[in-house]
């Protein structure tokens, strides 16, 4: 029988400084569980409270260090966390490994504080209403430095210019029939040349804005560009497929509805309701819950950020917040942003975002601006 092992990773700092949240505090423990050869052998996880977190906030642990797990190498080894405390600090003990042969790591920190944006630039969120309509609307974009708009809807493109302080319509690119029972696309815009290229499920169609409008939809990619790669939209449905093009070489991840960059980490929002954490290359490296299947990255003068908008019905009130990844975990670096209905669109812009809302059948287009406030 070999003797019980015990790794001490008490991170003093974190005592000495600031409290951390239940996010970092997870993401700092799996950090250093990862650095244990027995994590690569796991196939479960159980999590335990022994502390005055509540249901949710448990839940939510587990959810995060969920992706340690899943091998098959040794069907029983596993990983069993106890999440306790003192007057102080969290204690959090991990048990890593098989039958009696196991390591155990003790992570204490300075118990949570309040979950506020944390650490660099504190950031602002605001957001404008561009226009409004009852046809459902796929997606929008502004060009000729705001004085035209461009919306998206299923079977044809509109091109509204600025009359005062309204818009009116001035030309319309019909798309053709094979286009009218799309639920999702996307409008890029070359504001240098006015070249415009709209993305669909199954094809593309390329064209330009000046002189006149004109649309081309004759081209055969599938492939839409995401964060870092392109993608193709699973045919009949809002999400994309998983079979992805990155670096030229063809991978496959599980479905999802969106993708955001930070850095060299690439984040996918699955269907499961959770957004995983990837490398470069799309090795798994961690989980993030309690965020909604809209997320995309900005990259702005107050940094890179990812924004994320809430889970919830598709009936419900919206919202969007900012957030950082430190230590594979999501720090929030703004407030939330409240919108009037449901987020069915989520795309950046330049330094910001533009969103699509869904409100008791009306559909809004929102451009969302980010600011440093620090």
């Amino acid at each position: 029988m070999q003797p019980l092992r015990i790794a001490l990773l008490a991170l003093l700092a974190a005592n000495i400084c600031a409290a951390q949240t239940i996010d970092e505090t997870t993401a700092e423990l799996a950090k250093r569980l990862m650095r244990d050869p027995k994590v690569r052998e796991l196939t479960t996880l159980s999590v335990r409270s022994a502390s005055s977190l509540d249901a949710k906030q448990v839940a939510l642990v587990e959810s995060r260090l969920q992706f340690l797990t899943g091998k098959t190498a040794a069907p029983d080894a596993d990983i069993r966390v106890t999440l306790s405390e003192n007057a102080r600090d969290y204690v959090w003990v991990a048990e890593i490994g098989r039958g009696k042969d196991r390591d155990v790591v003790i992570y204490e920190t300075v118990r949570t504080r309040e979950s506020s944006p944390q650490g660099g630039s504190l950031l602002t969120l605001d957001k404008e209403l561009i226009w409004e309509q009852d046809q459902p609307m796929l997606d929008w974009a502004l060009i000729d430095d705001r004085k035209g708009l461009l919306v998206m809807e299923p079977g044809k493109l509109v091109l509204y210019k600025r009359d005062g302080i309204t818009w009116a319509p001035k030309a319309t690119a019909n798309l053709g029939a094979s286009r009218s029972h799309d639920s999702r696309a996307r409008i890029d815009v070359n504001q240098t040349d006015n070249g415009l290229v709209l993305f669909f499920d199954g094809g593309m169609c390329t064209g330009s804005i000046a002189p006149a409008l004109k649309v081309d939809c004759g081209a055969t990619e599938t492939a839409w560009p995401m964060a870092s790669f392109r993608a193709e939209l699973t045919a009949n449905r809002n999400y994309f497929s998983g079979r992805i093009n990155i670096s030229k070489t063809a991978k496959t991840v599980s479905p999802f509805y969106a993708a955001a960059a930070q850095g060299t980490l690439l984040l996918l929002a699955e269907l499961d309701g959770r957004t995983r954490l990837y490398t470069a290359n799309l090795e798994p490296l961690g989980v993030i819950g309690g965020w909604g299947s809209q997320i995309t990255g900005v990259a702005s003068s107050c940094g890179e950020q990812v924004l994320a908008s809430t889970p919830g019905d598709i009936t419900d009130s919206d919202a969007v917040r900012a957030y950082r990844i430190v230590d594979l975990g999501a720090v929030a670096s703004s407030q939330p942003l409240g919108f009037p209905g449901a987020i069915n669109e989520l795309w950046s812009q330049n330094e910001a975002a533009r969103a699509i809302t869904v409100d008791r059948g009306r559909y809004a287009a929102w451009a969302v601006a980010v600011s440093c406030t620090n």
